[in-house]
C-alpha cells in the first residue's frame, strides 16, 4: 500500500502506536521561493491541501476530524 505523502504515513504510524520526534536538521530548502508546483506556492492553499490529506488519511482509519492530526493524535501520544 503506497501513501501519496508523508503527512499519511505519518497520521498511520501514530495511529499505529508509533511516536514520531522531529530532529533538528541544516535547513533543506535553501531557495525560499522554491516552487510546490501551480497552486500549491501560494501558502495558505498549500496548508489547505496538507490539512485535506491528513483529513481524508484520518477518516480511511475511521478517526475523527473534528480537529487536525497532530491536535487530536499529538494529545493521544504525549504522556
Amino acid at each position: 500500500e503506497g501513501y501519496g505523502m508523508p503527512l499519511e504515513l505519518w497520521v498511520r504510524a501514530v495511529h499505529s502506536g508509533l511516536r514520531i520526534v522531529e530532529l533538528a536538521i541544516p535547513l533543506v530548502y535553501l531557495d525560499e521561493k522554491r516552487s510546490f508546483g501551480g497552486a500549491l506556492d501560494e501558502g495558505s492553499r498549500r496548508m489547505a491541501y496538507y490539512q485535506q490529506v491528513i483529513k481524508r488519511s484520518l477518516v480511511e482509519l475511521g478517526r475523527s476530524t473534528d480537529q487536525l492530526a497532530c491536535g487530536v493524535m499529538c494529545e493521544e501520544s504525549a504522556g
